[in-house]
């Protein structure tokens, strides 16, 4: 999960040129409108993605979240 502090659209050009899928949520913050990118990706992406975010954004609000499953379609994918 993302949550741009500058430039939102940079986050999200970057993340997807380097393509990264992702669901956008308008949310609104203590003192603004925000935009949060919610991706899920495999552990051995993380490095990469944190580095793509942190190019586009150095001061992102970033949250990692370890998922046990994903249930896509019907289908369980552990």
């Amino acid at each position: 999960q993302v949550i741009p502090v500058r430039g939102s659209g940079k986050v999200r050009r970057a993340l997807l040129k380097a393509g990264f899928p992702m669901t956008v949520i308008r949310g609104e913050g203590r003192y603004a409108q925000r935009t949060i990118y919610y991706s899920v990706i495999p552990r051995r992406s993380i490095q990469n993605f944190l580095r793509v975010v942190k190019d586009a954004d150095p001061e992102a609000f970033i949250t990692i979240t370890d998922t046990r499953g994903v249930i896509r379609k019907g289908r369980v994918r552990a």
